[in-house]
């Protein structure tokens, strides 16, 4: 069963890498969105004066830097990415309250050690590695109890996991073509979201688990994120899941081990023999042909 998970990943990383990387999805995605809807969010929290922000999937960071510019506090941000040390245009500011951490640093991969040795009061995951894990095409069961974990361990007692949650009835299959498309052309304005939302994914994943260990308190956040010539944020929702919250997830997830394990496995095969279909339907066309001009030429 491995085997095929591996198989499958490795294909479909090397596609999502060269896009997250080298096309115009996040720059583009930011022009249409704005970061209103991360201020206001922070300010509905009602953080500490020195609040401690984490954003581990982060690309650039730059609605991470606006949320930063705007706040009348005094906050610490903590930045990765997987693809840190390959992302041209990470945001650079003066001083040490910003910090990008450097390195190409899996998620999962972040310890106290490299954000000061003090637990966050906010991590954001933005269709980052919590909704890379909860979606069985792209991540593994491993992927998911490691996201689960790390952000556990980080976070403060009263601390939150900020995560996105606009609607389903956002989403039309005809808008990932559109996202795709306009992703590898720079400064096209965005009009529809091309993912499911964290929130899609997430509700999938409690579904399908006992509620022996579920404690299912995750608090939708009533921020104005409206900005004028951003079709983007007039459908952005966020929602906010707290520690208690977070540990129950993480302890209802390892207690269905082996029927998590089953669903990305069960999928992972599925695409690979879907692969293999589509290989040997190819060569069987090319000789088809091969034999048809073989029989013209008689």
């Amino acid at each position: 069963m491995k085997s095929f998970l591996d198989y499958r990943l490795n294909k479909t990383k090397k596609k999502l890498t060269k896009m997250y990387e080298k096309g115009f999805w996040y720059i583009n995605t930011y022009n249409a969105l704005g970061s209103k809807w991360l201020i206001e969010a922070l300010k509905e929290l009602n953080l500490p004066m020195n609040y401690r922000l984490g954003s581990f999937a982060a690309n650039s960071g730059l609605y991470e830097a606006d949320a930063f510019k705007e706040s009348d506090k005094e906050p610490m941000y903590y930045l990765s990415d997987i693809h840190g040390s390959n992302l041209k245009n990470k945001i650079a500011m003066a001083g040490n309250n910003f910090n990008y951490i450097s390195g190409n640093v899996k998620a999962q991969d972040v310890t106290l050690k490299m954000i000061g040795n003090k637990p966050l009061d906010v991590i954001m995951d933005i269709k980052g590695a919590l909704w890379y894990a909860l979606n069985i095409k792209e991540g593994t069961y491993e992927d998911l109890v490691g996201i689960l974990t790390t952000y556990n361990n980080l976070l403060s007692k009263n601390g939150y996991l900020l995560i996105d949650w606009y609607d389903f009835k956002d989403f039309k299959w005809k808008n990932v073509i559109f996202h795709l498309k306009n992703s590898l052309k720079k400064e096209r304005n965005l009009k529809y979201f091309g993912e499911l939302s964290t929130k899609y994914y997430i509700n999938a994943l409690l579904a399908n688990l006992s509620e022996e260990h579920l404690n299912n308190d995750i608090r939708k956040l009533s921020v104005d994120s409206k900005e004028a010539g951003k079709p983007l944020s007039e459908i952005m929702q966020v929602a906010v899941i707290d520690k208690k919250t977070l540990q129950s997830i993480l302890n209802c997830v390892r207690a269905n081990k082996e029927t998590l394990e089953s669903q990305y496995e069960e999928y992972a095969k599925k695409q690979f023999g879907n692969k293999i279909l589509k290989y040997i339907a190819f060569v069987l066309v090319i000789i088809v042909s091969i034999l048809i001009g073989v029989m013209f030429n008689l």
